[in-house]
């Protein structure tokens, strides 16, 4: 173990247990949050003023009362969501509050708006009422609830009823004005279309006369389709030509190598029917030439005719080719010729389609241009006749109006807001949330050590014991005054704890130290003297601490007398018998001063303390050194290194982490182990080791073993 094993300080995460047994521990402070926070509720429940609210309820239509084309095309507006957001933002606009503000005479209301030096500005009175008002979109459907709140329910009731009827009134106002335009507008744009479809018939009557194209769509027709029937010819001429390129070129060939038998290789000759019968008599004549050979020799007639023959045939075959190949390369100028002149007429087609189509277009533009403001000027007269209609029926009734009334402003019979349950929860709700913030910021600010793995996981030095805060007044030595309770155990464990901690021989000589004053080091050393005198051996206690002394006064029976002390035993130490004194425990023996002095201090060094701790371990079997806070004074830095352990003295929730760090590095060698002192009892400790045995411990120390002698005292 060394001093690098110390860990920076951070805290420990909580875990669900840990954070139970936290809350657990400060139960106290989450009743006093739930209790403040139920006070605040009720507080609040006496002194908030009453609060009516008195609710319309708008719906918008998707029928109309009219069948006029553009009121049908208006009211399937209203239906998007823009528009119901518009409608709902108007009711509640600066006009329609400026003219209930007017109409109801708010600004002198003292109820309304509080007297003052100054008077209101409009825009002010426009926000106290906007305050009071809400308007706001039914989910899902086409409703628009108008709702307004106040301290006295007829007043909440005609300010609402005041509000919609602002709104319809005011959406009349601007239809009828709409609609008085919009006539206004339609007329002198029909006197506008009039000419334009007057200048558009001129043109096109223009164009027809100029270009005849009365008859352009006949035309167009004809040369369409002529030019469709040439595009077809010319790819047939192509087709034929391209069939006959291949095989006129080996004619040709052929012809002029003088060879007209190899033009029977060409399908287009080979199938010619004067040529197959001149190939079938030749090769009848053959077979004839053959069967008389068998018979015959070569100079008689019969084969002499059949050869004869035989070669007639064979010429007449020959010319016969030769004029099929002359033939051929004719028939293939001649498609040659018809291609070249189907092209040109089809060129010249497509010249005349173009042309046609030009002329088309500007035609068909014209004609679009005459037949659309035609129609344009068709619809606007229409409008312009039903437009008078519909003035006069917003006018008269608002029967195009889509917005209809489907809930009446009532007055309200009771007051809005909250049920006192509810306020009641919120506020135990809100005080508990409150201690439970209170609670874990607290633990996450805590600088000090709340648990045994808080401070081994900071410090990296194994916990020796866990001392509860003890509840017993007056009991020093809680091992020989009270045996029988958890404190007294938790020194047993740290007896234990050591022996375990140097299995190969016990430590004889251990020292108690602490960071700063006030943590119980004193109370530690003792009871753990206690603890190993218990054992049988003899044992030491000796108060190092020269500044502050109180061992000897505390637990010496003749603690007044005249033996000398510890500073006496530093500068001689043949005074060392004479200076122990004995304790009401047996086997338990205490050294130390009367009275402390910063001059004692000086005679304090590291020779002659080891000097001393030799002596006494040579009458002693243990000797236990309680010393000055490390954070205080030096002292204990000089006696630490001869000791054989070295125990540090933590206060549970007291002593800050830095603190501790500090100490370990002052005392110029790692702590054995650490005593977690002053652990609060209760459920929120029962996490910690040593709680768990706190009844057996009680329950079993009250029945000695058979044969055992009865502690003393």
């Amino acid at each position: 173990m060394n001093l690098g094993a110390i860990k920076p300080g951070v805290q420990v995460a909580l875990d669900p247990s840990r954070l139970l047994h936290l809350l657990a521990a400060n139960a106290r402070l989450l009743v006093l949050c739930a209790a403040a926070g139920t006070a605040a509720a009720l507080a609040y429940l006496v002194h908030r003023p009453p609060v009516y609210v008195s609710q319309a309820v708008l719906e918008v239509t998707e029928e109309n009362a009219s069948n006029l084309d553009f009121e049908k095309r208006d009211a399937a507006d209203l239906n998007s969501a823009a528009l119901l957001k518009t409608i709902e933002q108007t009711i509640a606009g600066q006009a329609v509050l400026r003219q209930v503000i007017q109409e109801l005479k708010l600004g002198s209301d003292p109820y309304f708006a509080p007297p003052r030096p100054e008077s209101y500005t409009e825009a002010e009175l426009i926000s106290l009422l906007r305050e009071r008002v809400y308007v706001g979109l039914v989910r899902g459907t086409r409703l628009i609830l108008v709702a307004v709140s106040d301290g006295d329910p007829l007043k909440a009731q005609r300010l609402a009823r005041a509000i919609v009827d602002g709104f319809f009134a005011q959406r009349a106002q601007l239809r009828r004005e709409g609609a008085s335009s919009a006539h206004s507008f339609l007329l002198a744009e029909a006197r506008r279309l009039e000419r334009e479809v007057r200048s558009a018939e001129e043109r096109l009557q223009a164009y027809q006369e100029k270009y005849r194209a009365v008859s352009l769509t006949d035309r167009q027709n004809i040369v369409l389709q002529r030019f469709s029937d040439l595009g077809r010819q010319v790819t047939a001429a192509r087709a034929q030509r391209l069939g006959l390129e291949s095989t006129q070129a080996q004619t040709r060939a052929l012809l002029a190598a003088a060879k007209p038998e190899e033009l029977l290789n060409l399908r287009e000759i080979a199938s010619q029917t004067d040529i197959i019968e001149l190939r079938r008599q030749l090769n009848l004549l053959q077979a004839d030439l053959a069967r008389l050979a068998l018979r015959y020799r070569e100079k008689h007639p019969s084969m002499i005719q059949a050869r004869r023959q035989l070669d007639q045939v064979r010429d007449s075959l020959r010319a016969t080719l030769v004029n099929a190949g002359q033939a051929l390369l004719q028939t293939y100028g001649a498609a040659v010729e018809n291609e070249q002149a189907l092209e040109r007429e089809l060129n010249r087609q497509q010249e005349q389609a173009m042309e046609l189509s030009r002329l088309a277009i500007a035609y068909r533009a014209l004609e679009r241009e005459a037949q659309s403001s035609d129609a344009l000027y068709q619809q606007v007269l229409a409008r312009l006749k039903t437009s008078g209609l519909s003035q006069s029926l917003v006018a008269e009734a608002g029967l195009d109006n889509p917005i209809q009334i489907v809930e009446q402003p009532l007055v309200p019979v009771r007051s809005a807001g909250a049920s006192a349950r509810l306020v009641l929860l919120a506020g135990l709700a809100g005080g508990i949330g409150l201690g439970l913030l209170v609670v874990v910021l607290r633990r996450a600010f805590d600088p000090s050590f709340r648990s045994i793995d808080d401070a081994e996981a900071t410090l990296g030095l194994p916990s020796l014991a866990v001392v509860p805060r003890s509840s017993l007044r007056g009991a020093d030595l809680v091992l020989h005054s009270h045996p029988a309770t958890i404190e007294a155990e938790s020194f047993r464990s740290l007896r234990t704890s050591l022996s375990l901690l140097f299995p190969d021989e016990p430590p004889r000589s251990v020292l108690f130290t602490s960071a700063v004053p006030g943590e119980g080091k004193s109370y530690c050393s003792a009871n753990y003297a206690a603890a190993v005198a218990q054992q049988g051996e003899r044992t030491l206690l000796l108060d190092g601490d020269l500044r502050r002394p109180g061992l000897r006064a505390r637990f010496a029976i003749d603690a007044a007398g005249r033996a000398p002390g510890f500073a006496d035993c530093l500068r001689d130490r043949a005074r060392f018998t004479a200076a122990v004194l004995p304790t009401r425990m047996e086997n338990l023996f205490v050294l130390g001063d009367l009275h402390g002095s910063a001059r004692h201090a000086e005679i304090l060094s590291g020779e002659d303390f080891k000097a001393l701790i030799r002596r006494a371990l040579e009458s002693f079997d243990r000797v236990v050194v309680d010393t000055a806070p490390l954070a205080a004074v030096g002292d204990t830095a000089t006696l630490a290194p001869h000791v054989a352990a070295v125990c540090l003295v933590v206060h549970a929730g007291r002593t800050p982490r830095r603190l501790v760090r500090r100490a370990c590095v002052l005392l110029g060698r790692a702590p054995s182990g650490l005593v977690l002192n002053q652990i609060l009892p209760g459920r929120a400790a029962r996490y910690d080791y040593y709680s768990h045995g706190d009844d057996y411990v009680r329950e079993t120390s009250l029945s000695p073993l058979p044969g055992a002698a009865p502690q003393p005292g």
